[in-house]
């Protein structure tokens, strides 16, 4: 949970006097709340790349990522791959 600006009011004022200076600006800043979570209806997607020689799994959940770089293993003898996922989030704001 984070604190960002949610929106900022600028109000200039005029001030009689008397003389050619400039006017003061006096601004008001207002912050909210705002928090980042992950969409409910969409699940997230995870992909596996082999370190020994660039092979891909095909994007899906995390188990059938797992079960594709097992199968790999066994088929070329590499074990190591760079994992990650991806998700669609976005910010709320909390009230």
């Amino acid at each position: 949970m984070g604190v960002i600006p949610a929106e900022a009011h600028m109000a200039a004022a005029m001030l009689p006097t008397g003389k050619d200076e400039p006017s003061l600006t006096r601004s008001v800043m207002r912050y909210a709340k705002h928090r980042i979570c992950g969409h409910p209806d969409v699940p997230p997607l995870h992909d596996a790349k082999c370190r020994g020689c660039g092979w891909t799994a095909p994007q899906g959940n995390a188990g059938t990522v797992d079960l594709e770089c097992m199968k790999h293993t066994g088929l070329s003898g590499h074990t190591q791959f760079e994992r990650a996922a991806t998700w669609v989030a976005f910010v709320v704001r909390e009230e």
